[in-house]
């Protein structure tokens, strides 16, 4: 079986007698815990009934992330840098360990999907990372994204040589 993640509560109850199958009913974004009786005694077999008997599904909703750490973040680069960015959620144990790097100007800050930001031009890029649920087979599963944000200034690779371009002087007239 698999339910709907619109179930209230943390569980379901179905009646079964000695014919039927113990099955494992799926839940995004639950583990599920086993069959239990009203008395709260776990089934993993309904063989040795001889009546219908009144179970009930439980699960536990599995761990969110509560936040991302990140490692190697800067807040100024060069023109023709190259950072890897190392992020983890935290706990190390929630559900979706996915993350997403996105950047706010591809010209000024490119970031590809493990984590490399390469400076490319002057200017200033937001790097946004995102740990979120996947994209596919998980649409209405109600899950609040962990985001941490970082506004980058990039520089040119030679300041010094950049002011002197604009630099005239009157010599040689």
């Amino acid at each position: 079986f698999f339910y709907k993640p619109q179930i209230e509560g943390s569980q379901i109850t179905i009646k079964v007698d000695k014919d039927t199958n113990v099955m494992v009913p799926g839940r995004l974004g639950f583990n599920f815990l086993g069959w239990f009786d009203d008395e709260g005694k776990k089934y993993d077999s309904f063989a040795d009934f001889d009546d219908d008997i009144t179970v009930t599904a439980k699960w536990e909703e599995l761990t969110p992330v509560t936040d991302i750490k990140v490692e190697n973040m800067v807040t100024e680069m060069l023109t023709t840098d190259t950072i890897d960015l190392k992020a983890e959620v935290i706990p190390s144990d929630a559900f979706f360990k996915t993350i997403f790097f996105k950047t706010s100007d591809k010209d000024i800050i490119n970031i590809t999907s493990d984590g490399r930001m390469i400076a490319k031009n002057a200017g200033k890029a937001t790097i946004t990372i995102t740990a979120k649920k996947p994209t596919s087979g998980y649409k209405n599963l109600k899950y609040k994204a962990s985001t941490k944000k970082i506004t980058i200034t990039v520089k040119p690779t030679n300041v010094s040589n950049a002011r002197l371009a604009n630099y005239t002087t009157s010599k040689g007239k």
